[in-house]
């Protein structure tokens, strides 16, 4: 059944009109069972143990109520508050018994040992945010092991876990004893087959993420930065590990598809684990080795630059970035930037956490005139034909018109484009979406309704402002296009208003399609503008037939794969 929990909550009811305490609801569980937890605090003062069993077809879920955000929070607010009074608890703990349990959309923070921990098989954590706890963010725990001692196989009795798409960071056990050594992001203390995927971890006192002494961990499309304080070790990600020759633990950690950077010592640490993997993983501005390995590690495929080495290793390694001549360039090395750690086209292109992945489609919203969309039946603008260039055809949304402005576009009542288009972007737009931004020719016209000023001081220069503001606004990538030129040999027809694009480009960081500079240079090796016409439109040397579009949206796609935006080149086929 469904059972309601609210901080206030009490009674036996646990009904969405009588939520009970959220002690009261866990004790009611079931398989099968959902308990939603009304918003706001719940405090704790000592560990919430979950000792119910689901089965693979009726799993048990706790998570916040749709739309709320229940949050489970500790005593332990303050550095002095852990110096002087502390004492261990967990926010949440799935026990030995649990089975699964999936714990979804929680918040849990000063807790005095690790947020969640979790000790049971098959268990799901999700889409949780763990912080400020003294111990780990989340710790999976799969039972004990043995030091060196050859005659014991480790027969962890659990695992099978998956910790995915959750926030980790600013644990700490700085005030304790062990001065940062123990708190990580994400601990995999033991166990065995656990998953921890697509997850971000950060300034936590000891590691990211860390396997330890687990056997068969999958650590993948992770995210770790900015690890290490005091004492703690401060690596991205460490692989699990054991000193002993003979030891069964710690053995055969996957690490695949991930990022570190900006950690105090190494991005990715073997930590003695045996028979490790990394494969596919970017390390950046480390204050060590960006890969540690030893004689059994495979490394294959990283990519690694800006950190006190590329990689320490003696096992077998092999295309990786310090095997390869040159040195890596990335897209952005600004975290908030689109392609940030990206590495550029060529010779790294195929190694690091992004390579070979398939970027998701994207929609390209096109605005502009009639060389973009001519509604005329002998001819087409490039905006007509860029979806044949494209993956998924569907995807390019010419809204351009005949005869528009950057300001006509936006306030000629009588055709409502901009209007209509915004009403399309509210329906069908989503972050990392693309709109096109092409405009100048017909600012350039004396007619008041239609001109604008060029130059960064000039009414053009605030039109294209206000497109690329709305489509930042909505979390979409605005490109600025510059006009097409017209079809002349060596000649130069709009006057300032490319450079205004450019300018504006440059001031706002805005990806720029120089179609105008590509035009030029193009018509330049025509033996003259009769020839120009002749390949590409009509006598007017501007509009383009259906051969021409096709040839200016060829250019759009050039211009496009050779930008630094890579999700854009990875729309066209």
């Amino acid at each position: 059944g469904t059972l309601f929990a609210a901080p206030a909550g009490s009674g036996e009811a646990c009904s969405e009109a009588e939520p009970c305490a959220l002690e009261t609801a866990v004790r009611r569980l079931a398989p099968g069972d959902v308990i939603f937890l009304r918003g706001g605090v719940y405090a704790r003062r000592d560990t919430l143990y979950v000792r119910a069993a689901g089965d693979a077809e009726h799993p048990i879920v706790i998570e916040s109520y749709p739309g709320a955000r229940a949050v489970l929070e500790g005593e332990f607010r303050s550095p002095a508050r852990v110096r002087d009074h502390h004492r261990y608890y967990y926010g949440i703990r799935l026990t030995e018994a649990s089975r699964y349990v999936q714990l979804r959309r929680l918040e849990v923070r000063y807790m005095g040992d690790s947020g969640i921990g979790v000790f049971g098989d098959h268990d799901l954590v999700e889409g949780c945010e763990a912080h400020h706890n003294v111990l780990s963010g989340i710790l999976v725990y799969g039972g004990p092991w043995r030091e060196d001692d050859p005659d014991y196989a480790t027969p962890y009795r659990h695992g099978f876990n998956v910790v995915r798409d959750n926030l980790a960071h600013d644990n700490s056990d700085v005030e304790l004893a062990s001065r940062g050594g123990n708190a990580d992001g994400i601990a995999v203390s033991s166990g065995r087959l656990n998953q921890i995927v697509h997850n971000e971890v950060w300034g936590n006192s000891d590691d990211g993420i860390d396997t330890w002494r687990s056997n068969d961990a999958y650590v993948a499309y992770n995210v770790a930065h900015r690890n290490g304080l005091a004492r703690g070790d401060g690596n991205g990600i460490k692989a699990g590990g054991n000193l002993s020759e003979t030891a069964t633990n710690g053995l055969r950690t996957r690490v695949e598809r991930n990022l570190a950077y900006q950690n105090r010592a190494r991005g990715f640490d073997f930590n003695a684990g045996k028979d490790v993997v990394f494969r596919f993983n970017t390390a950046w501005a480390n204050g060590g080795p960006g890969f540690t390995g030893g004689a059994d590690t495979l490394m294959e495929h990283n990519l690694a630059r800006d950190n006190a080495e590329p990689a320490r290793t003696g096992g077998p390694a092999r295309h990786n970035s310090w095997q390869t001549a040159g040195t890596p360039a990335f897209v952005s090395t600004d975290p908030g930037a689109p392609g940030f750690l990206q590495p550029r086209p060529g010779p790294f292109a195929g190694m690091g956490a992004y390579a070979g992945e398939k970027a998701p489609p994207h929609h390209l919203f096109i605005l502009g005139d009639s060389t973009v969309h001519n509604p005329e039946s002998r001819g087409s603008g490039w905006g007509d034909v860029l979806g044949e260039f494209l993956l998924e055809p569907e995807r390019a949304l010419n809204r351009a018109r005949s005869g528009a402005s950057s300001k006509s576009y936006k306030d000629d009542n009588r055709y409502r484009s901009w209007q209509r288009t915004l009403e399309d972007l509210d329906r069908l737009a989503r972050p990392g979406d693309y709109l096109l931004i092409p405009f100048g020719h017909n600012d350039e016209s004396h007619r008041p309704e239609l001109h604008t000023d060029p130059g960064r001081g000039g009414s053009f220069y605030r039109e294209l402002k206000v497109y690329v503001d709305e489509a930042r606004r909505r979390g979409m990538v605005p490109v600025l296009v510059t006009p097409l030129e017209r079809f002349y040999k060596e000649r130069r027809t709009h006057g300032a208003y490319p450079d205004t694009v450019r300018a504006l480009a440059a001031d706002e960081g805005a990806l720029l399609l120089d179609l105008n500079a590509k035009s030029y240079a193009a018509f330049a090796g025509y033996p003259d503008s009769d020839a120009i016409v002749a390949r590409f439109g009509y006598k007017d040397h501007t509009h383009t037939n259906h051969a021409g579009a096709r040839l200016v949206a060829g250019w759009l796609k050039a211009l496009a794969c050779r930008s630094p935006d890579l999700a854009l080149c990875a729309q066209f086929r």
